[in-house]
């Protein structure tokens, strides 16, 4: 076995899905555990040397121990927690995280102690109504709001919540409801803490403030508000940048190289300067928070010391694989973290794939001692991009070609940033005028930054928009990438050595047998209408989109929503333009993303209804009036057509009072497949368009009415509908208890269990074929 641990990290790596998946509990590994290990043991006092399977199911079973017993743990929490469901309660514990303001309110993560008599357990996520400064950071606190319980979600990876460690979320009115207390953090984590903080407050004296914040997110790791930052963000994504603002390996190389350089005229004992090295990168890992990037790539630091010491492994892919071990064993959640496996597979990238295919393509033997340094710079970043791209599909729906070179124009930048940026912070506490003048080189550097990646994302070919990519491609991916490096031999520049057709062969049959069979069962399947429902929290936004590829919207979401959800969907999706946006009423957690909508994709038309005396007024802000969108306040009555083939029918209840009632109901028809959506339609607008409809209100699929409110989907409405499946946007914990029961139990009686929720599932995506109905979800 060439890489034992190599083979380890795999095996734990398929135990924790296995602890997880498989309905066996902890105590039921642990046995099968002991008797594999007294198995081994009679067969080497045996004298029998044919024991690696059983330590690798030895291992493979611990991991599942160790997975298995943190998920029960979790759920003996909130099954605890539960009995403090919806109540208003007092609790005490300790900030664990910065305040964080997002859309006009605070969030926070307080955990709570584990001796505490009564009450709940675990970690909380408090919520505050409103964007005020909590700079209690490492105290106890005293809080008192209302307690929800976080619900159990049956997947196979862990939920966000279960990720993060939370159990409950209090809601809270004001900063009033909280009473400060002692430090309760350790001093490292609370020390390093107040020095970032002094740290940062150096630089907001002499950068522009989207300059500063982008300079915490490179540094700390310290996500930009979206608002201040968002073309600049998009344009980092759309071009392989953002890893920049993703502490991780790169910075921690960036941070040693400086220090070493730093330590080396003092003539140091070697010994001496690598306790230098760890104690000083040690700090720095503290100061950017202990995230799963960060702590993968400090343990790789302390592994390579080590082993320069003589006293570890020297395969970079060993060392690899021990740090994520390592991790593992302290968070086997940490499996399911999107920012691990990036991790992971960008290093390997670095300090496995690079290293060969440079040996493949004999660089080192090149004349050229420049071009040498620049085409390994170039061939560094193009390894990180051919391990991530099935991982960057996966997450995020895209890849961008154009990384690679993206990336080498902006090494040196980056790198000058990284250094200027940490050395201007400390300077300006002791030599300001020094400080200053490094803050002038970051600021500089900042900017060429922006400049180059907004130049490469305004070229069009250079983003890959991918929407779907199953599983079995991703695992064809990696095994026709292994068995083709396994085979290429150097190399290939002299010709001395040539490469074996046969596992080439063996690759691209792999890719062409998935290509042909998923093209196969596409085209089975036939034309569709993809439908969905995004996630938005309390509020509805959804999108449809034609097989000739033409797209419409029905609602917005609440302010923000279009921004932070919506535009980002539709830009993963492609879309360049949007033929039709109806607004169902003037509330706004329906029609609040328009603004943003339509200042960044262009828009055609907008239907809507004139909005009612008692109603809020669409504002129409001038990015949407500046504009060439046709639109009309009267939509009820009308037919329409989006695209060839999706046909559309508006109505709205005459004679109603309310805005929820007044709202447009449209009704879809694909085929023989028909698409009812009602809006914030409640029992009264039911009532008449019962009366006024009949039969014609009748469809496969319904957007369940006013986020499956009590006060909607009555008996006698969903008498005429007869849908087939149910489906309801709603926030997950909202304050205003949607959906109600009485809805759901109503719901039942006439569909059985087809009711998708956003709540729990995310994104709903569904598919309408001229004859059937597919759906799924995104978690």
């Amino acid at each position: 076995m060439n890489r034992p641990l190599l083979v380890s990290l795999g095996v734990m790596a398929g135990g924790i899905i296995g602890g997880r998946l498989l309905a066996l509990p902890p105590g039921g590994w642990l046995s099968l555990m002991i008797l594999l290990l007294g198995i081994a043991a009679s067969f080497w006092v045996r004298g029998r040397r044919q024991i690696g399977f059983l330590l690798i199911s030895i291992l493979f079973c611990g991991a599942a121990f160790g997975a298995a017993g943190q998920k029960g743990a979790y759920q003996q929490e909130i099954r605890g927690n539960a009995a403090f469901d919806q109540q208003r309660l007092t609790i005490t514990g300790v900030q664990i995280t910065d305040a964080v303001i997002r859309d006009g309110k605070t969030s926070l993560v307080v955990a709570l102690p584990t001796d505490a008599p009564s009450g709940p357990r675990g970690r909380l996520l408090v919520y505050l109504a409103a964007p005020q400064a909590i700079p209690w950071y490492g105290r106890e606190l005293q809080l008192t709001g209302r307690f929800v319980a976080v619900k159990p979600v049956n997947q196979l990876g862990p939920s966000y919540y279960e990720q993060q460690g939370l159990t409950g979320i209090l809601f809270m009115s004001s900063k009033k409801a909280i009473k400060p207390g002692q430090p309760a953090l350790p001093f490292p984590l609370l020390w390093s803490h107040q020095l970032r903080e002094r740290l940062i407050s150096q630089s907001r004296k002499y950068l522009t403030k989207e300059n500063e914040a982008l300079l915490q997110g490179v540094l700390f790791g310290l996500r930009p508000k979206p608002e201040l930052l968002e073309d600049v963000l998009r344009q980092m994504q759309q071009t392989g940048m953002m890893h920049l603002l993703a502490v991780s390996g790169l910075h921690i190389g960036i941070v040693v190289g400086f220090l070493t350089l730093l330590l080396r005229p003092l003539q140091l004992p070697r010994r001496i300067r690598l306790l230098f090295l760890i104690g000083l990168t040690s700090l720095y890992i503290l100061m950017t928070g202990l995230r799963p990037s960060v702590l993968r790539a400090g343990l790789m630091l302390l592994i390579y010391l080590w082993g320069k010491e003589g006293k570890g492994a020297a395969d970079p892919l060993e060392r690899l694989s021990l740090a994520g071990i390592v991790l593992l064993l302290f968070n086997p959640n940490y499996l399911f973290n999107v920012g691990y496996q990036l991790s992971m597979f960008a290093t390997a990238g670095v300090v496995w794939l690079m290293p060969l295919l440079a040996a493949y393509l004999g660089v080192d033997s090149w004349p050229n001692r420049l071009l040498i340094f620049v085409f390994k710079a170039f061939l560094l970043s193009f390894s990180v991009q051919l391990l991530l791209i099935p991982l960057l599909i996966i997450y995020f729906g895209y890849f961008s070609w154009l990384s690679p070179l993206v990336n080498l124009f902006l090494a040196i930048p980056a790198t000058l940033i990284v250094v200027g940026g940490l050395a201007g912070e400390f300077l300006a506490l002791i030599i300001p005028s020094l400080g200053e003048a490094l803050f002038w080189l970051v600021e500089l550097n900042l900017t060429l930054v922006k400049r180059v990646t907004a130049f490469f994302a305004g070229l069009g070919w250079g983003v890959a928009f991918v929407d779907f990519f199953p599983w079995p491609w991703l695992l064809g991916y990696y095994l026709a990438l292994v068995l083709f490096l396994d085979k290429f031999r150097p190399n290939l520049i002299n010709g001395h050595r040539g490469f074996r057709l046969g596992s080439l062969f063996i690759g691209l049959l792999i890719i062409g047998n998935l290509l042909i069979w998923q093209a196969y069962f596409t085209g089975l399947a036939g034309a569709f209408v993809e439908l969905t429902v995004l996630d938005v929290g309390q509020g509805d936004a959804l999108v449809l989109q034609t097989p000739d590829g033409v797209t419409a919207l029905i609602d917005t979401g609440k302010p923000g929503q279009g921004r932070k959800k919506i535009v980002p969907f539709l830009r993963k999706k492609g879309v360049k333009s949007i033929d039709l946006i109806i607004l169902t009423h003037h509330h706004q957690d329906h029609y609040g993303g328009l603004a943003a909508i339509s200042k960044k994709i262009p828009v055609r038309r907008v239907y809507t209804n004139q909005p009612g005396a008692r109603s809020h007024k669409l504002r129409w802000k001038k990015s949407v009036l500046s504009k060439a969108i046709q639109s009309t306040n009267r939509a009820a009555g009308l037919s329409f057509k989006v695209g060839k083939h999706l046909q559309g029918t508006i109505w709205q209840a005459p004679g109603v009072s309310s805005e929820n009632d007044r709202s447009l109901v449209t009704l879809m028809s694909f085929g023989r497949s028909r698409l009812l959506f009602t809006g914030d339609l409640s029992r009264p607008g039911e009532r008449v368009l019962t009366a006024l409809l009949g039969t014609k209100l009748r469809a496969n699929l319904l957007k369940v009415g006013h986020h499956g409110s009590d006060s909607s989907t009555t008996l006698p409405f969903l008498s005429q509908v007869k849908p087939q499946l149910a489906l309801i946007s709603v926030g997950k914990y909202n304050h205003f208890g949607h959906p109600g029961p009485r809805a759901l139990n109503r719901i039942r009686s006439v569909l059985g269990g087809n009711i998708y929720r956003t709540d729990q599932a995310g994104d709903l995506r569904v598919r309408i074929y001229g004859d059937k109905i597919r759906i799924w979800d995104e978690k």
